[in-house]
């Protein structure tokens, strides 16, 4: 295989997915991962290989799901911690802090791990706290497709939250001097919005550069939602490439290998400053491959940099692939890979802003193919217009990520400037408001879709493997791919209407739990089609 890095990837995610899945026979996995690779392995330097990384990574995810486990035994007894204040949000009823641990009672093996702690008190960045109190563990889905919040918080390394807690030494005089700079810059950058932009603008371009959605109107986030438009307002490889662009531009005046080094170091300081979400730190990577090989004259490869970070963020996280931004983020960028060329070779023939339009729809196209079924499977909706939408919105981005990094260095040299470039960033900002608002508004363009059953995810999947697969083929073994691809349709679509017409004709109690916004409702429908709905949103 010329892609060895792209194995090992994956041998090491099989890996950790059965190491933070399974109980107890982990040994069996591993052993069953490597016969299934026995079998379509013909070297035996690969079979060692990817033995070891799927036994290594299997025990390492088994190890670390272990080792947080043990930490959910001071919920009911208490602990002393000694942690480092590193972020703080005042908008909740009380002071949310986020602490860095230290040590928790003299151990330092949680010492990459954070807590929210909830407080009337003061702190600042870089405050060193001692604690004795209980860590509260993180809820888990109670009901089938609900909300685990344990798994999202472990994602981000968070253990849990702490609320009722006796303080003990407080060192204020502690300097983390990266961390206090990393907020300084955080606070200089929102003050200039708020300064010069109205509330709700600033709050969009905030949301744009950082990804926090924490002074962002429910309003806004509604509507970006039900118009499929949400990934604009999380950071992704997208936002990454348009704020990497202006850098470049910025830098070109230097040297070339001088200006690569400089856009390396932007872009990890600009991974530091967002906290290094899972989307922004999947691009950040690939992005710095691409510069080192740019460096040392060595030839790019999407698949392997991609390759690549996966292995970076699952050894330093093996809990990101808990991370709906991580899954998506990875899925959306193969996607985008094998299929963007294919579809963007029509747009050639067109003037250059037919060319731009066209590349833009396949460029949106392309990332949904492999995406939709999870979106569908996570959200149970989506909107019939999210190609028009999404090449409108990444259109308007695309203009103002730019219009943004020029309007934050403009405002030390020249005030006038850039109360003029405010102007031209208020306009931008409503532009994609109103967008998200417009095509939010459209309820007939919206597909709500219930559960969809795990054998219609794998024949979509095995579909567009088979159509990649031909793509690439010669005559003779397309018109045998055409008829595999021609039985699969006619497969899927014999199992959809026998799933649905056996839904509609079994009659028997149904009881189905809904996502409301402020918790779970409960739908109750009986065998004489009667129906009650138990704590529905008012």
């Amino acid at each position: 295989m010329k892609r060895k890095v792209l194995l090992i990837a994956v041998s090491y995610t099989i890996g950790t997915i059965g190491g933070l899945y399974l109980k107890i026979n982990i040994i069996l996995f591993c052993c069953l991962g490597i016969f299934v690779y026995l079998l379509i392995s013909s070297k035996s330097f690969g079979k060692v290989s990817i033995a070891i990384v799927l036994l290594l990574s299997c025990i390492m995810a088994f190890y670390k799901k272990n080792k947080v486990n043990n930490v959910y035994a001071y919920e009911n007894k208490k602990a002393t911690i000694v942690g480092e204040i590193i972020d703080k949000n005042d908008s909740s009823y009380k002071k949310k802090y986020t602490v860095k641990i230290l040590s928790i009672n003299n151990g330092k093996e949680y010492k990459n791990y954070k807590l929210i702690y909830y407080s009337d008190r003061v702190y600042s960045i870089g405050n060193i706290i001692k604690l004795r109190c209980n860590i509260e563990q993180p809820d888990v889905a109670r009901n089938y497709h609900g909300f685990n919040n344990r798994k999202t918080l472990l994602s981000k390394r968070i253990l849990g939250t702490v609320n009722n807690a006796t303080v003990g030494a407080i060192d204020f005089r502690n300097k983390d001097y990266a961390l206090i700079l990393k907020n300084k810059i955080k606070t200089y950058i929102s003050e200039v919005f708020y300064k010069y932009l109205p509330q709700k603008n600033a709050s969009v371009c905030e949301t744009l550069i950082f990804g926090t959605k924490m002074n962002l109107d429910q309003e806004i986030i509604e509507d970006f939602n039900e118009s499929s438009l949400s990934y604009i307002l999380a950071i992704s490889g997208m936002h990454v490439s348009f704020i990497v662009s202006v850098v470049v531009i910025l830098v070109s005046f230097a040297k070339k290998s001088h200006s690569y080094f400089i856009v390396i170091l932007f872009i990890c300081l600009f991974a530091c400053i967002v906290d290094g979400a899972e989307s922004v730190l999947r691009a950040c990577i690939m992005m710095i491959i691409f510069y080192l090989s740019k460096i040392f004259h060595a030839k790019s490869d999407s698949i392997t940099s991609l390759a690549v970070a996966i292995l970076i963020m699952l050894i330093d996280n093996p809990f990101c692939i808990f991370s709906s931004g991580f899954e998506m983020s990875v899925i959306g960028t193969l996607s985008i890979i094998f299929f963007y060329s294919a579809l963007n070779k029509k747009s050639k023939k067109y003037n250059s802003f037919f060319k731009y339009v066209l590349s833009q729809i396949y460029l949106s196209l392309s990332a949904n193919i492999l995406l939709m079924p999870i979106i569908i499977e996570k959200y149970n909706r989506f909107s019939i217009f999210f190609i028009i939408s999404g090449t409108i919105a990444s259109a308007v981005l695309a203009l103002v990520i730019p219009i943004i990094i020029v309007f934050l260095l403009s405002n030390p040299i020249s005030i006038t400037f850039t109360k003029i470039i405010s102007k031209a960033l208020v306009v931008l900002t409503n532009l994609l408001l109103q967008v998200s608002e417009i095509f939010s508004n459209i309820s007939w363009g919206r597909v709500y879709i219930g559960s969809i059953p795990m054998w219609s995810i794998v024949l979509y999947y095995l579909i567009c493997s088979i159509i990649l697969v031909k793509v690439k083929s010669n005559a003779n073994d397309k018109k045998i791919l055409n008829k595999l691809i021609k039985g699969f349709v006619v497969l899927y679509l014999i199992l959809a209407i026998v799933n649905v017409s056996y839904t509609k004709i079994r009659r028997g109690l149904n009881i189905f739990f809904i996502d409301v916004g402020q918790g779970d409702a409960t739908l109750i429908v009986t065998p004489q089609n009667k129906k009650i709905l138990i704590d529905g949103r008012w």
